[in-house]
């Protein structure tokens, strides 16, 4: 069991030249467990992130959570498609051995915008151009899909591959201005150490 959270709280006066107070935070908490009696050491765990969400932008306060140094595919999916600010990612992991040297995981995402009125934040932190269709009360963002194998081939090499499938939901596709389509990424590396 892991359980993290923060608190962001203070002011700035940088985005627009407007002074606001910061009050913001996450929690993040995973839950799992790992059969290591079984064949194929099947393990099981779920994620849940939530990033803080502006629910007034125009109110002097700034309520949503900077993630300072995001690493999203370690948490929010490989396709790195989404930020931690204004963000909820529930997902659902499962991993297997089928022998010693491999490794294969499957991951679940359904992510949600914590605040209709906050845009959505992709990976670097930007808002996305068009967040959502004026008056939209969507936060459905989408589900993502992913299967990641890994084969250490040897104590100094190891291989990896991933794939991954992003399903847009409603917060993004309910505005007629963005032409995004679903999205699908593969990525093959090797790792040697010396």
């Amino acid at each position: 069991m892991e359980l993290e959270g923060a608190y962001q709280f203070g002011d700035e006066s940088f985005r627009g030249g407007i002074d606001q107070d910061i009050q913001a935070g996450f929690v993040s908490a995973v839950l799992g467990y790992t059969w290591n009696d079984v064949a194929w050491t099947p393990g099981l765990k779920g994620v849940y992130w939530y990033g803080t969400g502006d629910d007034d932008p125009t109110d002097g306060d700034n309520n949503t959570v900077s993630t300072l140094y995001p690493l999203g595919h370690a948490h929010g999916g490989i396709i790195d498609n989404l930020n931690g600010q204004n963000l909820i990612d529930y997902s659902l992991q499962g991993s297997v051995k089928p022998s010693s040297k491999l490794t294969v995981v499957n991951a679940v995402h359904w992510f949600d915008k914590a605040e209709s009125s906050d845009p959505i934040y992709n990976v670097a932190g930007a808002p996305f151009p068009n967040p959502t269709a004026p008056g939209s009360s969507a936060n459905d963002l989408g589900t993502e899909v992913d299967i990641v194998a890994t084969y250490q081939a040897s104590k100094n090499l190891q291989l990896q591959a991933g794939y991954a499938w992003f399903f847009y939901g409603d917060a993004v596709t309910a505005d007629p201005a963005i032409t995004r389509g679903d999205a699908e990424f593969f990525y093959f590396m090797s790792t040697l150490k010396f």
